[in-house]
């Protein structure tokens, strides 16, 4: 929030657009993906002009989010967890195995 409230500083609310505000993820976050620039950027500054509209302040603003590029994640199966157990150490098979079978996860 800090880098985007430097970013605004001194800008009143009628004279931010929603496009001024997908520039200003480019200009905060120029080596990043979509979705950090959503997250870092576009999220919080509706948000805050959002809350300000409530507050009767200025008008309630949409802001078009940037592309996300979705990861399609591949499931393994009891075959690939046996292989890799007999392979693994002991402590490290008997966690992959038990994770499988439960759906715990690390945390």
């Amino acid at each position: 929030m800090l880098r985007v409230a430097e970013h605004w500083k001194d800008t009143r609310l009628r004279e931010i657009t929603g496009e001024a505000v997908r520039q200003s993820a480019f200009t905060l976050y120029p080596k990043v993906k979509g979705a950090t620039r959503n997250r870092q950027v576009i999220a919080p500054t509706q948000a805050i002009i959002n809350h300000a509209a409530g507050l009767g302040w200025c008008a309630p603003m949409k802001i078009k989010r940037f592309p996300v590029e979705v990861k399609t994640k591949t499931i393994i199966d009891p075959a690939w967890a046996h292989a890799f157990a007999d392979h693994a150490s002991p402590h490290l098979g008997a966690l992959c195995l038990f994770m499988l079978g439960t759906a715990a996860r690390i945390s």
